[in-house]
């Protein structure tokens, strides 16, 4: 089906091609970790695109802490992008940062909260602002309990319930990420044989959505899948 798919685009195809996720180099995430991967780089794309008064950033992450526990799924480095982010550290890319919410397109996708998001150009953000994080009540000026909390909550154990996740199956991750791979492939060949892209694929956005599934799938981009 990807071969269809690709060479519709007017790109070449490789069936040599070796640099693919296979079940061999790649591993099946749990619901937890995904969830985590997500809210991450939500967190750290949305502090790179939003021109925000540091108080009140406290605040919304002190709610966000509040319902999913950031601070337990933060690594060392994590900690410290944070604090930078939070200082407006002038040594930060923030544009590159702010790509981050191709790779969140792509948990959101795996989690079967959003369908397959576009590859022809940048995702809207205020998909997943809405879907999965918190509403503003503008008039009481105050933030709403966000349907993803809603949905992932256990009254009953005063807890999230991460077991509530629907993953994609693993053949069908693999799959997605086989193509975004390969689009890829195809549009470097178009670049090296001096040929015309007619494609309209973006190619930031797919190279983010690759890094998202290397990321989650644990996939070393430079393994062999066979």
């Amino acid at each position: 089906m990807n071969k269809d798919l690709i060479e519709s685009k007017g790109l070449p195809y490789s069936p040599n091609l070796t640099m693919i996720p296979t079940q061999k180099n790649c591993i099946y995430p749990t619901k937890e970790q995904v969830f985590n991967l997500f809210a991450k780089y939500y967190l750290f794309a949305t502090l790179a695109t939003t021109d925000y008064d540091l108080e009140y950033f406290n605040f919304i992450y002190r709610n966000l802490n509040t319902m999913y526990n950031f601070e337990s799924f933060f690594s060392g480095k994590d900690k410290e992008l944070l604090n930078k982010l939070l200082n407006k550290d002038l040594s930060l890319n923030l544009s590159k940062i702010s790509w981050l919410y191709e790779d969140c397109f792509i948990f959101a996708w795996i989690m079967n909260l959003t369908n397959f998001p576009s590859q022809n150009s940048e995702n809207n953000a205020e998909i997943l602002n809405a879907l999965l994080f918190m509403q503003f009540d503008e008039v009481n000026k105050k933030n709403l309990p966000s349907k993803m909390f809603d949905f992932l909550y256990n009254k009953e154990s005063n807890k999230l319930d991460y077991e509530k996740i629907n993953l994609k199956s693993f053949d069908e991750i693999l799959d997605k990420a086989d193509l975004v791979k390969r689009y890829l492939w195809g549009l470097e060949e178009l670049r090296i044989n001096n040929k015309q892209n007619t494609s309209g694929l973006n190619e930031t956005v797919l190279r983010y959505q690759l890094h998202g599934f290397s990321r989650v799938l644990r996939w070393d981009l430079t393994k062999p899948g066979i």
